[in-house]
């Protein structure tokens, strides 16, 4: 049976339960470009997308299953805008508002440990 709500308060309601976090287009072609490149240097083999009430994540896996090596977390804030945390397993690295700026935390270059002989 229907129910007569006001619309100031079903409105009220409304924002007041968290919203459904997902990225956008731009942000997932970001992630798989570092992704893919990570890939082709054979450091991660997989990915999974969660999405969900007030977050949505991307980790990386360097194997198939286990614990996510990196994760990437969108988290909606109705004060802030968007948030988004690093984190390298279950330690976080860098929070910021910008994914771009969380991204060059996984863009690091690989550097030569001991020189080669030869």
């Amino acid at each position: 049976m229907s129910r007569v709500v006001r619309l100031s308060e079903f409105k009220k309601r409304q924002s007041q339960k968290l919203r459904h976090v997902c990225f956008s287009r731009q942000e997932l072609n970001k992630l798989l470009s570092v992704y893919s490149k990570r890939v082709m240097r054979g450091e991660w083999r997989d990915y999974a997308i969660n999405l969900g009430n007030g977050s949505a994540s991307f980790s990386v896996f360097s194997g198939t299953g286990g614990t996510p090596v990196f994760t990437v977390v969108k988290l909606a804030s109705a004060k802030r805008g968007d948030d988004y945390i690093v984190y390298d397993g279950k330690r976080r690295m860098k929070r910021g508002a910008s994914i771009d700026e969380l991204l060059r935390v996984l863009e690091r270059e690989l550097k030569l440990v001991a020189p080669q002989t030869g």
